[in-house]
């Protein structure tokens, strides 16, 4: 088999590839019956496996092992692109893979393997976008030997030297403090990447912070569910996603939506939408299509859904650090975009995080509000921090017209428009 893909590479075109591949499968059918048949039944159960939720599990639980690893590898070659709940298992193990490699620095090259199938396997580009973050940061590791570093080590020590008194100059320490200081600058060189940009990387490795897990917890309730054929009308989403259609222009469509459950539609991308069409009309009594255009479409909008928990993670670690009014801007119409995007209910999510998350941000939102409110001598209704405060007020009555948030929640809301009010009333202002 070594030979054969050795020959295979030597190939100069995928045509040419191709060709000796059938060449050698025909030889090897005729001439040894048994052996083509051995090798076609390993295949398909590989593919059965590969396409078992319980398997892959098992493997990337003990994905501690290089055997384990290379079983991983295998299972992303032959899953199915279209069997959307596969995928989703798949994400949430190597979630877990790809973390515990990064801070263990474990079996990193078999794993970097990984990561560029990942990258490269149109079936998997659902993954990819994800997960991208842990895989470049992964694949950093494959170039960095010296990351194996103790952080923990390297952070005793260079806090031990932050308490160094700052008038001694580097002139006047040993030759020995000077180079410790120099290997501890290499060694921040090495590892400063793995903190945090609020701007593009997630938080940390705390897999609490991808998205609360927000697809784990749909995925378990979609699996819990007594349904046997869930629709986001069983789910008692059919309204929430009325009005978004509406938002989106896309309200025509609504027969195509009624028939997919929450977690189907969240995952929807331009590999599996064609099978979710043709399934819908499948259990339908006539058949309907959706021009290409349209599809596009509704894969952008739905991308919006799949992206909308680790987006929100990011933007509360963003709003913990110091923001100007144009990024304000920016993260006040974002939240007001999402805002008119269906909220999954109990029957769809087994955790009520994404509307903790929303009112996070409200409340992290408020202070920034507030503290350039108290510097600023008079407010125009025509400013951008006008419009700001206006779409922040907008944000308040949006929450308060969607019923998958808490009574307290909503309480607390109130008391921060009040709050703001308030503050508006005791400026010199341009309105009433």
């Amino acid at each position: 088999m070594k030979r054969l893909a050795e020959a295979l590479m030597e190939c100069e075109s995928d045509e040419q590839r191709h060709e000796f591949l059938i060449k050698s499968l025909n030889t090897l059918s005729f001439d040894y019956p048994d052996v083509y048949s051995m090798l076609f039944m390993e295949m398909k159960i590989r593919e059965l496996d590969a396409n078992d939720p319980k398997k892959m599990s098992e493997w990337l639980n003990t994905s501690n092992t290089s055997n384990s690893i290379v079983k991983i590898h295998e299972a992303l070659i032959l899953v199915k692109s279209d069997d959307m709940m596969v995928k989703e298992e798949y994400l949430n193990n190597l979630k877990h893979m790809l973390c515990r490699t990064i801070e263990n620095r474990t079996h990193v090259e078999e794993v970097v393997k990984i990561c560029y199938l990942i990258e490269k396997s149109p079936s998997l580009k659902t993954i990819h976008e994800i997960l991208k973050h842990l895989v470049e940061r992964v694949k950093q590791l494959s170039n960095d030997d010296e990351c194996s570093t103790d952080t923990d080590h390297f952070w005793k020590v260079y806090l031990k030297q932050t308490q160094v008194d700052l008038s001694v100059s580097l002139d006047n320490q040993s030759v020995e403090q000077q180079q410790q200081i120099k290997n501890d600058t290499r060694v921040w060189e090495k590892i400063k990447h793995l903190h945090f940009n609020p701007l593009r990387d997630l938080p940390n490795f705390d897999l609490k912070c991808f998205g609360n897990n927000h697809l784990e917890m749909v995925a378990t309730a979609h699996r819990r569910s007594t349904l046997i054929d869930q629709t986001i009308v069983g789910q008692d989403m059919d309204g929430a996603f009325n009005k978004w259609l509406n938002f989106c222009k896309l309200k025509r469509y609504q027969w195509f939506f009624n028939n997919l459950s929450y977690l189907e539609i969240v995952l929807i991308d331009e590999e599996n939408i064609g099978n979710l069409i043709a399934k819908v009309n499948r259990n339908t009594m006539k058949e309907n299509c959706i021009k290409y255009c349209v599809q596009k479409k509704i894969c952008t909008e739905t991308k919006v859904l799949l992206h909308r928990p680790i987006k929100l993670n990011n933007l509360i670690t963003a709003l913990d650090l110091d923001v100007d009014l144009d990024n304000m801007s920016k993260y006040m119409q974002y939240i007001r975009m999402i805002l008119h995007y269906p909220i999954p209910n109990k029957n769809c999510v087994v955790d009520e995080q994404l509307q903790k998350d929303i009112i996070t941000v409200m409340d992290k939102y408020l202070n920034h509000l507030m503290k350039i409110l108290s510097t600023a001598r008079f407010l125009s209704a025509e400013s951008q921090l006008g419009n700001i405060i206006n779409k922040y007020l907008e944000c308040i009555l949006l929450i308060n017209g969607n019923q998958t948030f808490k009574d307290h929640q909503i309480d607390l809301l109130c008391i921060f428009e009040d709050v703001l009010k308030n503050k508006v009333l005791l400026m010199r202002r341009d309105f009433y």
